[in-house]
């Protein structure tokens, strides 16, 4: 069952209240407009769903260059993604692809 684009919408929204809540990612989101960022992240999921043949990689390289965002962080963010999907119970497929989407972008966004 693929969920809805409100469903996605709530499970986006809850994936930042989580990445919000772990004090090593929060700051990393200060200043950020996290309505507009909610609305990227969840056409990004949605596109996922489709073909994402690219999806702005180089958009996404640049407006993490220097965030100093480490291994470590990147784990902690994909961790709190999987467990929120779990949480909703996306479908478990549709789970692994999206966060194999997450990852294959590891190298655009781990810069420190």
């Amino acid at each position: 069952m693929q969920p809805t684009k409100v469903s996605l919408v709530r499970i986006v929204t809850d994936f930042y209240a989580r990445v919000l809540a772990s004090p090593a990612l929060a700051p990393f989101f200060d200043g950020v407009a996290m309505e507009t960022l909610i609305k990227h992240q969840t056409a990004f999921i949605n596109a996922i769903g489709g073909s994402v043949a690219d999806f702005g990689d180089e958009h996404l390289a640049r407006v993490h260059a220097q965030l100093a965002i480490t291994a470590s962080d990147f784990d902690e963010l994909v961790h709190l993604l999987s467990e929120t999907l779990e949480w909703h119970s996306f479908p478990p497929e549709n789970s692994r692809t999206i966060v194999a989407q997450f990852e294959q972008r590891r190298d655009l966004i781990v810069t420190g």
